[in-house]
């Protein structure tokens, strides 16, 4: 076994940390947990109106929702040069028919090695609309939980994205998903990762898991820093389209739907690059990431 070989497989003992808690039900111990529930949104949704016009004119919009599910999958299909363009601006307007626009912050350093190199980005993660977010901005391949695929209609388009699907009750498929990160990001593409590995409302964020930096280190690509943040129409921070608790897509997209979410703040920070402006061990790489979108050393989860 090379040494690459034997830090891979090393990423299916991870170490216990002292705020990990076993969740009944699930197959191991490590299995991502998130304080965030169902008050959460109900606080958000409780601060803000439901606007009868808003809806009129987003139900409006739900009803183009095919033609832009059929649109992606046209595009997910085309080369990647098709994709490239074709995919960003379908997602755009996928989130503009539920009256939500995307503004995006971005350095030139982090725009430039978007379009030029497979890089990693490690994204703090809310929601299921974190997907269309993301590919709204750029060509991305994602690393999603495997009970993504079956959501109806969505489900087909995002696993025909190149998504790198995950099995989070089960640690023996992580050194896969990592080696193939790795490989997806050395032919050049993007790849995301939530490296917080669950949901949570924005108002308390978790810890970032250190296993997928791996796939960052053993491709030598740069680590990509992204915050996103939902606010409502008075420019705050909301957990109204947060996908968290026993959060259903549906009551999701009705959240969306109902006006409380207005806009989606997108934050890239400048590209990591270990050995140069980043530590070169995956534990110390997840940690400064962590330190860059939150402010903290992610040593334990934040309410």
């Amino acid at each position: 076994m090379t040494i690459a070989e034997q830090r891979t497989a090393n990423l299916a003992t991870p170490a216990l940390s002292h705020n990990t808690r076993k969740i009944k039900g699930h197959a191991h111990a490590w299995y991502p947990y998130s304080a965030c529930g169902k008050t959460c949104t109900t606080r958000a949704l409780d601060e803000t109106r439901e606007s009868g016009s808003a809806i009129a004119a987003r139900l409006a919009g739900l009803a183009r929702l095919p033609l832009f599910i059929g649109a992606s999958a046209v595009a997910v299909a085309l080369p990647q040069r098709g994709r490239s363009v074709m995919g960003p601006k379908i997602a755009r307007k996928f989130l503009r028919s539920f009256g939500v626009e995307v503004v995006v912050d971005a350095p030139d350093r982090a725009t430039e090695a978007l379009r030029q190199e497979g890089v990693l980005i490690a994204v703090n993660h809310h929601t299921w609309w974190d997907v269309f977010v993301l590919a709204s901005i750029a060509p991305v391949r994602f690393i999603a939980r495997n009970d993504l695929a079956a959501i109806p209609l969505l489900g087909s388009v995002i696993a025909r994205m190149g998504t790198i699907f995950i099995d989070r009750a089960s640690l023996r498929t992580l050194p896969g998903v990592v080696s193939t990160a790795a490989e997806t990001m050395r032919d050049g593409h993007n790849v995301v990762a939530f490296p917080e590995a669950t949901t949570w409302c924005g108002e308390a964020h978790g810890r970032f898991r250190p296993a997928i930096f791996q796939a960052a280190l053993d491709s030598g690509a740069p680590v990509l820093p992204v915050h996103i943040e939902y606010r409502n129409d008075r420019g705050e921070r909301t957990a109204a389209a947060a996908f968290i608790g026993k959060d259903t897509v549906l009551s999701s997209i009705w959240n969306m739907l109902s006006g409380r979410c207005k806009t989606i703040h997108v934050r890239l920070y400048p590209p990591l690059r270990p050995g140069m402006n980043a530590p070169g061990k995956r534990q110390d790489l997840a940690a400064v990431t962590h330190r860059v979108i939150f402010g903290d050393d992610g040593e334990r989860d934040h309410r």
